[in-house]
């Protein structure tokens, strides 16, 4: 299993547009044959601030995510609404992953 979180900091006055166009890659993802999990979460403390956790069967599935036409688009129109310049904090992997053989 291959599994990431990936936080973005959105313009205050984007969220509602973020949220909005974000749900389809949520949906597109988690049909997948790769993606095992797939959710968007946002702070509780920063109504802007947005976590993706996402688990695939392998590292190849997740590099198969990422070719896929919708995260592109959605990488375009995503990055002029990031703050901090357009900076995507970085990226989490999971230190202790459940048993490969399984």
């Amino acid at each position: 299993m291959y599994s990431l979180g990936i936080t973005v900091h959105i313009k205050p006055e984007h969220v509602a547009e973020f949220i909005e166009f974000t749900r389809e890659i949520v949906v597109q993802s988690r049909l997948e044959p790769g993606c095992l999990w797939f959710d968007l979460l946002r702070s509780e403390h920063d109504p802007s601030i947005f976590t993706s956790y996402e688990a695939y069967r392998s590292e190849a599935d997740y590099q198969e995510h990422l070719r896929q036409p919708y995260i592109r688009a959605w990488l375009e129109r995503a990055r002029p609404l990031m703050a901090a310049g357009g900076v995507i904090y970085p990226s989490h992997t999971n230190l202790y992953p459940n048993n490969p053989e399984r």
